[in-house]
């Protein structure tokens, strides 16, 4: 049986003979594919199929849904409502306006479930979306074990972000094992961006460990070098993706010559 290891960043849409799907080239000296599994996803032990090693989410645990308002703490120039049309998961977003006259450093903050406890997680991830533009740190995510976040145990900086876009954020927490019993979780305005909108979604504190998953070969070309997989790799979600491509090649094909 051959076999071939694709390190990959991410797997898009793209299309390949006019077809499109989510395709995926072997590497250059790859012998071409004659068969691989095809419609349904083989199990980790079966051969001829594909397997996706990667840093991926082992447990996940709900900080925040942002199914309500934040209102622990609303600092003035703010107003923060539930956004039922614009969000990413369950039913709403939270989505806060800040006017002009917002103050560097004010925070928002939402109470959370009493003593959250996050030592056994490595991550926090969430949505976000601003209607401007902003730079690494603009904006920070707060968690505290005192109400109204007024001496935080994590200070994470919120990535960069592109004005409109939502954008899935995980970022490592930096003292989990004194996380033991978070109550209030905030967003801290560090840098006055001027006036904008920030809508927040689905905050979770997550565990990452290497995993080894079987992903369903949707199509390939025969005796080339392509094949589909049935869903996306997005590496914001599977971090530092490998596949393991087992399949047969033209010259172990015992129906042909070739």
């Amino acid at each position: 049986m051959a076999f071939a290891i694709v390190p990959i960043s991410s797997v898009g849409l793209s299309t390949v003979q006019g077809i499109s799907d989510y395709w995926v080239r072997l590497p250059p000296g790859s012998k071409p594919i004659r068969d691989i599994y095809v419609g349904a996803t083989p199990a980790v032990t079966d051969g001829k199929g594909v397997l996706l090693n990667a840093l991926m989410v082992h447990d996940s645990l709900v900080i925040d849904d942002c199914e309500d308002a934040w209102d622990e703490d609303v600092p003035a120039n703010y107003t923060v409502s539930l956004d039922n049309v614009d969000y990413k998961v369950g039913t709403s977003s939270v989505k806060v306006v800040i006017t002009d006259a917002g103050v560097a450093g004010t925070i928002l903050t939402e109470v959370v479930a009493p003593g959250t406890a996050l030592p056994k997680f490595t991550h926090i991830e969430f949505w976000i979306k601003s209607s401007v533009a902003t730079a690494a740190g603009d904006l920070q995510i707060l968690l505290d074990e005192h109400a109204k976040c007024v001496s935080p145990l994590e200070t994470l900086n919120v990535p960069a972000l592109v004005a409109n876009t939502w954008t899935h954020v995980r970022v490592a927490l930096l003292n989990p094992q004194l996380d033991s019993a978070i109550i209030s979780l905030g967003l801290k305005y560090t840098v006055d961006i001027g006036a904008c909108e920030i809508h927040l979604d689905d905050f979770r504190a997550v565990r990452l460990a290497t995993k080894t998953e079987a992903r369903q070969v949707d199509q390939f070309i025969q005796d080339d070098v392509y094949f589909a997989l049935s869903e996306a790799i997005d590496s914001a979600y599977d971090q530092n993706p490998v596949l393991y491509v087992y399949y047969t090649s033209p010259d172990e094909d015992p129906t042909c010559s070739n």
